[in-house]
């Protein structure tokens, strides 16, 4: 009675595996939908990020991907409407762990 490694198991009444290919088709379906907007944009230089570049990522870690772009909108941030935000984001020279802000500063280090 050995059970078939090809099927996944079932844990607490749910097949995790079947749920995760699922969430993981969702976001290639919404991944590629929006790299299709970006195609369609009348800039030029958008089209070209979307040919050259965001067509080449592979979504496999959305939260590390959604991170990057968090970091690229701070940076933004920083060099137009608030160039002061990198005294509040960035990680000073000592780390007191006492402090909450500098937790949110290790994670949001601009």
């Amino acid at each position: 009675n050995t059970q078939d490694s090809s099927k996944p198991s079932k844990k607490g009444g749910f097949d995790l595996d079947r749920i995760l290919a699922q969430v993981s088709a969702e976001v290639y379906e919404k991944w590629d939908a929006v790299l299709k907007k970006l195609e369609q944009h009348e800039n030029k230089h958008v089209k070209w990020i979307t040919a050259h570049f965001l067509r080449k990522l592979s979504v496999e870690a959305p939260v590390i991907v959604c991170f990057v772009f968090a970091c690229v909108f701070l940076h933004f941030l920083n060099i137009t409407i608030a160039p002061g935000i990198s005294r509040w984001l960035g990680v000073k020279d000592a780390f007191y762990p006492f402090q909450p802000m500098q937790y949110l500063r290790l994670v949001t280090h601009i």
